[in-house]
């Protein structure tokens, strides 16, 4: 997701302005699961950056709501998305449609919490973390829910 709006990048356009990579590291994509992937991804092309959405996380996380959406006071349409939340998006839409096959081999991302973490209370409080609220954090802190990601690559370095 790329501002103002969605776009296809090539390496060199995406390396004019820099780029960290996170691997998933509980299996690796089969050709189909890339073939899913890349029907999503194809989907989000010309959509508009969502500027509010940004703000509207900051806000949510300053009130507390670190996981879970609860205020909407600058995103004025679900269809726009932040960089995070349309990867996101992607790799949910992987799971969803695995999922329809009967494939359970991908669990829902950020859905639980390292509890060596976190204190007690926020463990107790938490229920998942909406696809809405996925900030660049979650890929880059993956340690803190169940280590989903590792950074594999950070241009320039």
């Amino acid at each position: 997701m790329t501002t103002p709006k969605d776009k296809w990048e090539t390496l060199e356009e995406r390396c004019q302005s820099g780029f960290t990579v996170f691997r998933y590291t509980r299996q690796a994509y089969s050709e189909r699961h890339l073939e899913i992937m890349y029907q999503t991804a194809s989907e989000l092309v010309g959509q508009p950056y969502d500027f509010g959405d940004l703000l509207d996380i900051m806000i949510s996380g300053i009130l507390g709501y670190t996981h879970v959406r609860k205020i909407r006071w600058f995103e004025f349409s679900r269809q726009k998305m932040v960089c995070s939340s349309a990867v996101r998006t992607i790799q949910e839409k992987l799971r969803q449609t695995l999922e329809a096959e009967n494939d359970f081999t991908f669990p829902r991302l950020f859905n639980q919490l390292n509890s060596s973490v976190w204190s007690e209370e926020h463990l107790k409080d938490f229920q998942r973390t909406d696809v809405e609220m996925t900030t660049p954090a979650h890929y880059a802190n993956s340690q803190c829910c169940e280590n989903e990601f590792e950074k594999i690559l950070t241009w320039p370095e």
